[in-house]
This record gives C-alpha cells, sequence and structure tokens, in this order.
C-alpha cells in the first residue's frame, strides 16, 4: 500500500447489526459428507434428481447455498455453483442461513460469494433476500477456508497496525473483503442493495446503536489518489463517500477509537488527509484517550526512525493547523498531554538523530499559539522534559530542549497545576535518579527553585537522601530555603539526626544555626538509651526537662540503672551521667512505673556500683536538705 496521507473517524449513529438469529446450518459438528463433494460431482447429483428429489435434499442439507457461494470461478465451476444455488433456492434453501464452521465461527452464504468477488452468486443471494447486514463471525471463518491470508505478510497486514489488530478483533459485515479487494462489480451490488459504510463490528456491546466500528472511511484512509479513483473503483467509492460521510467521517475504530483521520496519518497520506479535511472532517476528532489527530500525528512523528517519515509528519501536522487544529487541546484525564507534551513523552528512538525534526515540530506548535506555560490538568512540557530525563538520563539534545524552551519563555518554576508542585520539587523527591548535572543546570544556570509552602518537603527529601545532602553532589535545602523551614519540620531534623546518630547532620543544622527544640528531652532520652551513643556529648548544649519520665513510665537515673543491667556499660560512665543529668535538676526521688526509685532498682541489680549508689545517697540525701 503506498504512503501519502489520507485519513478520517468518528461514532456511528446508525443501528448496528443484530446479532445472528441462530437458525445455524452446517454445524461443524453435523456436517455431511455431502458437503465435502467436488462441484462437478454435485452439479451430477442435482441433475439426475428430480424435483421431489431435491426438495428432499433441500431439507436435509440446507449447505447447498453455502459451498456455491464459496466454490471459485474457475472454468465451467461457476455456472455449476449458479445452477446449484438456483435449485436450492427454489426448493427451500435459506438464504440467510447462519453457516458455523469450528469452534464459534458463523458466515453466510452472502459473505463467502462476497469475498470471492463472485458478482453473479452475489446478484442470485440478493434478489433471493440475502441480507447485506448479516454478520460473520470475524477473520477466523475466513482464514479456515483459506479465503484470507492473516499472516504477517498478508492482505490484510497492508493496512498498519492498528487497522489490522481492529479487523482480528470484530465481526465482518458482506462489504468488508470485496472493498479491501477492489471487487467493484461486489461493491456495488451490495452498496445498491442498501449496504452501509460498517465494515466491521466490535464484539463487545452488539446492541449498542451508537458504536466503535471499522468503516469504508477507514480503509479509504489508506488510499492513495490511484487507489481511491484508479482500477474502475472511482465511481462507487465516491458514492459511498456521499452517502455516509455525514455518519461515518469521524466514527471511532476499536479500543483505540481511532478515527479516519488518525488512520491518514498513519499511512502518511496527503492525498486523504487533505480529501478528509476537506470533506468535512472534524480536525479536532478525539480517539478513546482524547488524543486529537493533531497528538496523534506528532506522536508517529516523534516516533519514527526515518528521515522522510518524519518530514511527511511534519507536513502533515501543518496540515492540521492551517485546517484549525488546536495547538492547546489537552487530552483525556488519564493521559492529559497537549501537542507540546506528545513531542517530549513520545518514544523517541534516538533523539541525537530526531531533535532537528522535533525542534521544528516545537517551533511549529509554538509559533502557531501552543502555550509552554498554560495551566492544564497534566504537566507542562518542561515537566515532561523532566520526566523524560530522569527515565533516559542526560543527553545533549535533552540539554538542547531545555535551552530551547527556556529562550522561548518557558518558566521553569512552573508548577504542573495551579496547585500542584513546582518542577524542582518533582526532581528533589526523585533525586535519586535525577542526573546531576541537569539538576545543577537547572538551579544554577537557569535559577529553579521551590516555593514557600514546598519547602517542608523538600527538606524531608533532603534528610532522606544521603545523595542530596551531598556537598558536590546534592543541593542544599537547609542553606537555601532555612528560613521557610518549619519548627516541626527543624524539631524532626534533630530527631532523626539522634535518633540515626547522623553527627554530620547534626552539626550542619548547628552550622546553620537552625533553632533547637524548646523540649530537646525525647532527644537526650534516645542518647542516653544507646550505649556509645556519637551525639551524648552534644547534650549539654540542649535544652530539656530535668526530671522527664519516658512513656514506659522512666526517669532519667532510671534509664541509667538499665543501660547497666542489659550492657556492659562501665561504671565510671554511669557515674559521669548520672552527675551531669543532678546538676541539671534531676531529681533521685522520681518513681518508675513500679513505684521505685532509681536507688532502689539499682539494689535490685547483681553488682553493687558502689560509686554510683553513693552518688545518689548523697544526692538524696542533699535534696532532702540533710547535707
Amino acid at each position: 500500500m503506498d504512503t501519502d496521507m489520507d485519513g478520517d473517524k468518528g461514532d456511528v449513529g446508525e443501528q448496528l447489526p443484530e446479532e445472528p438469529v441462530p437458525s445455524e446450518q452446517g454445524q461443524g459438528s453435523e456436517k455431511d459428507c455431502i458437503s465435502d463433494l467436488p462441484n462437478e460431482v454435485k452439479d451430477l447429483v442435482c441433475k439426475d434428481l428430480d424435483n421431489a428429489a431435491l426438495v428432499c435434499l433441500g431439507k436435509t442439507d440446507k449447505e447447498w447455498s453455502q459451498w456455491a457461494a464459496r466454490g471459485f470461478s474457475d472454468g465451467g465451476t461457476l455456472a455449476v455453483n449458479e445452477e446449484v444455488l438456483r435449485r436450492a433456492l427454489e426448493h427451500g434453501g435459506d438464504v440467510n442461513a447462519i453457516h458455523r464452521g469450528q469452534g464459534e465461527d458463523y458466515a453466510t452464504a452472502l459473505h463467502y460469494a462476497a469475498a470471492w468477488g463472485r458478482d453473479t452468486i452475489v446478484r442470485q443471494l440478493l434478489e433471493a433476500g440475502a441480507s447485506v447486514q448479516a454478520l460473520a463471525s470475524g477473520y477466523r471463518v475466513f482464514e479456515r477456508c483459506d479465503m484470507i491470508d492473516m499472516a504477517a505478510g498478508g492482505e490484510l497486514a497492508q493496512f498498519g497496525i492498528s487497522l489490522f489488530r481492529e479487523l482480528k478483533r470484530t465481526r465482518w459485515l458482506p462489504l468488508l473483503l470485496p472493498l479491501i479487494r477492489r471487487h467493484g462489480e461486489v461493491v456495488k451490488l451490495l452498496f445498491e442493495a442498501g449496504a452501509t459504510a460498517r465494515l466491521g463490528v466490535r464484539h463487545e456491546n452488539p446492541a449498542l446503536q451508537v458504536g466503535r466500528v471499522i468503516t469504508a472511511f477507514h480503509i479509504f484512509a489508506t488510499m492513495t489518489d490511484s487507489e481511491f479513483n484508479g482500477g474502475g473503483m472511482r465511481e462507487i467509492h465516491q458514492a459511498i463517500w456521499d452517502a455516509h460521510r455525514a455518519v461515518c467521517m469521524d466514527a471511532a475504530m476499536g479500543q483505540e477509537g481511532l478515527a479516519p483521520l488518525h488512520i491518514s496519518l498513519e499511512f502518511t497520506n496527503r492525498f486523504m488527509l487533505t480529501r478528509l479535511i476537506h470533506g468535512a472532517a472534524q480536525v479536532d476528532v478525539q480517539s478513546a484517550l482524547g488524543r486529537t489527530p493533531l497528538m496523534h500525528a506528532i506522536n508517529l512523528c516523534a516516533g519514527a526512525t526515518a528521515v522522510h517519515r518524519r518530514k511527511k509528519l511534519t507536513e502533515a501536522v501543518q496540515i492540521l493547523i492551517r485546517a484549525g487544529a488546536n495547538v492547546n487541546a489537552v487530552s483525556d484525564a488519564a493521559v492529559a498531554e497537549t501537542p507540546l507534551v506528545c513531542v517530549v513523552l513520545a518514544d523517541v528512538d534516538d533523539w541525537a538523530r530526531s531533535f532537528r525534526d522535533l525542534k521544528t515540530l516545537l517551533t511549529i506548535l509554538i509559533d502557531n499559539g501552543a502555550r509552554i506555560n498554560g495551566f492544564g490538568p497534566g504537566p507542562s512540557i518542561l515537566h515532561a522534559l523532566c520526566e523524560k530525563v530522569i527515565q533516559r538520563g542526560r543527553s545533549r539534545s535533552f540539554d538542547n530542549l531545555l535551552a530551547f524552551l527556556v529562550d522561548h519563555k518557558g518558566d521553569v518554576n512552573l508548577a504542573a497545576t495551579p496547585t500542584g508542585e513546582s518542577i524542582l520539587l518533582g526532581l528533589i523527591d526523585q533525586y535519586e535518579q535525577v542526573p546531576t548535572g541537569f539538576f545543577h543546570g537547572l538551579v544554577n544556570h537557569y535559577g529553579a527553585t521551590i516555593r514557600p509552602g514546598e519547602v517542608d518537603q523538600a527538606f524531608s527529601a533532603w534528610l532522606e537522601s544521603p545523595r542530596l545532602r551531598s556537598a558536590f553532589r546534592g543541593y542544599d535545602v537547609l542553606r537555601h530555603h532555612g528560613e521557610h523551614i518549619t519548627a516541626q519540620a527543624f524539631e524532626r531534623a534533630w530527631y532523626q539526626a539522634f535518633a540515626r546518630q547522623e553527627e554530620d547532620l547534626y552539626l550542619r543544622l548547628v552550622a546553620e544555626d537552625s533553632p533547637r527544640p524548646a523540649d530537646a528531652s525525647e532527644l537526650v532520652a534516645v542518647a542516653l538509651r544507646t550505649p556509645n551513643h556519637c551525639l551524648w556529648g552534644y547534650v549539654h548544649t540542649l535544652r530539656f526537662d530535668a526530671n522527664y519520665v519516658s512513656p514506659e513510665g522512666l526517669g532519667w537515673l532510671h534509664m541509667i540503672v538499665i543501660k547497666l543491667k542489659c550492657t556492659n556499660w562501665r561504671e565510671r560512665h554511669a557515674v559521669e551521667d548520672a552527675a551531669f543529668l543532678i546538676s541539671r535538676g534531676t531529681s533521685v526521688c522520681i518513681e518508675d512505673h513500679e513505684g521505685l526509685t532509681a536507688l532502689q532498682q539499682l539494689r535490685r541489680l547483681n553488682q553493687p556500683y558502689p560509686e554510683l549508689r553513693l552518688l545518689l545517697h548523697e544526692a538524696k540525701d542533699r535534696e532532702r536538705g540533710e547535707i
């Protein structure tokens, strides 16, 4: 199939064909041997039977119309088949019988005759009342009869992956194969008998009045000028076009909901693209995900590996824009893309090789009013670029693209939505995956920053990421935004430093003169309970409650006694810590959850700890005024 440019799509508002009525004939499991006889033998059988016998045969085997329609048209066989069909119909054959094959396969005689382009048989069937709206089960019933080749290189593969996939998913009407195979006389007969532009109907919801279908316009969308107008097909193609364009011009096809315009872009078919547009196709018709033909063209262009294909799709973008395509359209919330965002998010195989053409696309869109900084339900193009950098890593192309967007007034401090996060905050939250050079360039060269209301979240990420806190590879949220960090966030930072024994974090907080907790009792408790805690030496700089009791009902001195009991802590260190706490006002008379003082708990230990016991006795006497 040549590729030039042509397509179109939409929902079909006509009543879809009904499910086949189970007047099934020729069940695969009950198929009689007569049906497998050669046509010549069947002809001989017919000639030797009188009318009464033919009537009897028609009652017992109603597949005569099926094999007559399926027979080949070589030599004199066609005449044989026509005669058999005539006799079968004269003697009670059902022209609309549903002939079933393997599994769920089924079709009518009209499907078979139309598929082979047997116009005389088709005419006979139509004159006998065959329904042009009858449905066949789909491609398998024809494939199993060797009437079509559904392999990757078969005749239907020429229609591209989207159309080919839907051809395999739909139930077929008689018009489909003769239109594809350019059997002009058969197409004309079916059209004159009332066939619409519908060719295939999705299996789901067959009773819907409006459904996603394959139409003749989806097939037209793949045709070049010579294919549409040549080979004796122009008149019938135009007749179908004129009769059904109001309903089918924008018909949605399949799960993706592609319109003929979308399909024409997949074939870079300029002829049919412009024909559809001039035929009043909706230039902003949306697919199932809300993507317009402009978005579809951009996605195809960005993902194209061949330069000539990107050039043709760039031309298609310009044609669509000149026809009024919305350069700021937004797809459904599930993807929330704009044409600009599509350029960046597309699956580009080689950015370095494609960059020039993609930059041309961006220039066309921006020059025609695409808003780099426009708010929408999804990310801006700058947000999308940052996500792409995280996915693919830093490259010269991404650096150049960032510079290009900033030169065109792109705001590196734009939020994704009015209430969404800034670009820099999004990168901070994923900092382990962000290329350092790209991040620093965004901050140092382009001035990216975070908003005051985002500082606590950024500070939390900074606390959790050693890489982000790195002097050379990180971003110092504490230094750059310390004035906007809340007291609660600082308290969490101090607690983390003590709980994880992060001395470097503690020293950073001190160096930046970060506000200390008004009551650091929890920090002191963490340090006191932990043997050889690296930050215990800094406890004297903190304000804490000298008579603090933990949630477990333990005072400071009780904690010292427990640490002596449970670890190999030396008494000398216990005496030093107890003396420090007593000097800060800790009472030796505080009772724990058992109602015992630290001195009473000390007596329970296996060792006497005389120095600590003496210290506590002296402190108790002093507290009672006895010294």
